[in-house]
């Protein structure tokens, strides 16, 4: 009976797998076509709290720019804009929580 029992978690292990493979995937494509639109998108390097947002949609913005502050493990981290260009979409707000990869910012680049 254990057996059966690992088996099926096994199976189950191996489906989740899959789909977060699919996701990826997705997730890869999606990026590649934004930036053929000349669209930045800016994702959470680590998992954390916003502490402040600092821009907010059609502000411009230069490359190296604060965009937000992101608190981990007590310590608060800049994200800064990797381009000039212009905030299309802002994705956080102050007191969220966001993980690694989690879409934050997408700017049009100049």
């Amino acid at each position: 009976m254990a057996f059966c029992s690992f088996s099926g978690v096994a199976r189950q292990t191996g489906s989740w797998i899959a789909g977060k493979i699919s996701f990826a995937a997705n997730k890869i494509a999606r990026k590649e076509e934004q930036s053929k639109m000349g669209q930045e998108v800016i994702e959470a390097p680590i998992p954390g709290k916003i502490v402040s947002v600092s821009v907010g949609v059609g502000d411009a913005v230069e490359e190296d720019a604060e965009l937000c502050s992101l608190q981990s493990m007590k310590m608060q981290n800049p994200i800064l804009s990797p381009v000039d260009g212009k905030v299309l979409e802002v994705k956080v707000a102050e007191g969220q929580t966001v993980e690694t990869g989690d879409v934050m910012f997408v700017i049009e680049e100049d």
